[in-house]
């Protein structure tokens, strides 16, 4: 009788871990796929709080620009070209910009590449929690004193970016002092050219966006490597030789014209793993689907 009773208890004991994992796992991928949207009080509880970084001196600068980010973070895969406005357009007497992540500075994590942080002169670690902050990306403008004045948490939009230059007292850098575009940086390729290449057996399509979404539907025969994979996984699996066709073109929220705000991160973690003859597919799947490109739907794993 006793061995029944402790089969039933070990097996009940196993259920419960079972579904421990599970459920953690299940939280964990709804977190990555379906980041939480900043709340209202989000960005004004920061306001009137103090940095410290340790031995970070906020008297260097007017105003100092903290960027709290994260590599697992999609928006600020999303918010890369502003993230490189800022870098770029910093400078002692104007502002400086100091890159805040949950990982040690001379560990970076190759999905932060992508967003351009490598060219902060400085990179820190900290508790992302004990500076207050609940969501990243996060933005926030700090004073001579390490207080915050202003702060932005989430994808922020045009106007919002435009406040940030303002909250820092300089003017936005104007569009040609931006990060190259996507016109400036890779040559289109349009459906007729894109329908005579894919007649040849060397021509490589690397569609970047997530596995469930290029399962819905891709340009046939074309390889999914999802941007937080390509620094790990470019330099074994896409020749350097070769011209690379990108697809990076994604649908951000329903009934919405498709965006590109994946490509120029995408082309950047290509261009870190020695890859640079890169061209963009232009459009999106169903425009080419309609202009006579063969299109696959596979079913999902």
């Amino acid at each position: 009788m006793k061995t029944v009773v402790s089969k039933r208890i070990f097996g009940w004991l196993l259920d419960i871990i079972c579904l421990a994992c599970v459920g953690f796992v299940v939280w964990h991928a709804w977190h990555y796929y379906f980041p939480s949207s900043p709340r209202p009080g989000d960005s004004t509880r920061l306001v009137g709080s103090k940095v410290d970084l340790g031995d970070v001196t906020w008297t260097g600068s007017p105003r100092t620009v903290v960027l709290a980010l994260s590599g697992r973070c999609q928006f600020c895969k999303m918010s890369a070209d502003f993230y490189r406005a800022l870098i770029d357009w910093a400078r002692p007497d104007r502002f400086r910009v100091v890159a805040v992540l949950q990982k040690h500075a001379q560990d970076l994590d190759p999905n932060l590449i992508e967003l351009g942080i490598e060219k902060v002169r400085d990179i820190r670690e900290a508790d992302l929690a004990g500076l207050g902050v609940r969501l990243t990306p996060s933005v926030m403008v700090v004073d001579h004193r390490g207080v915050v004045q202003a702060a932005w948490v989430g994808k922020l939009s045009a106007s919002q970016e435009t406040e940030v230059f303002r909250a820092v007292k300089t003017q936005e850098p104007p569009r040609s002092k931006r990060p190259a575009s996507l016109d400036d940086s890779m040559t289109p390729v349009h459906a007729d050219e894109l329908r005579a290449l894919l007649k040849d057996p060397n021509t490589v399509v690397l569609d970047i966006r997530e596995r469930s979404r290029f399962y819905e539907a891709h340009v046939h025969g074309s390889l999914n490597m999802p941007m937080d994979e390509i620094v790990p996984r470019a330099p074994h699996e896409l020749p350097q030789d070769r011209t690379i066709l990108l697809y990076c073109f994604e649908y951000l929220r329903p009934q919405t014209e498709c965006e590109t705000v994946l490509c120029e991160p995408s082309r950047r973690a290509l261009e870190y793993t020695g890859i640079t003859k890169v061209r963009l597919i232009a459009g999106g799947i169903t425009a080419l689907k309609q202009a006579g490109i063969p299109v696959d739907m596979e079913p999902r794993p």
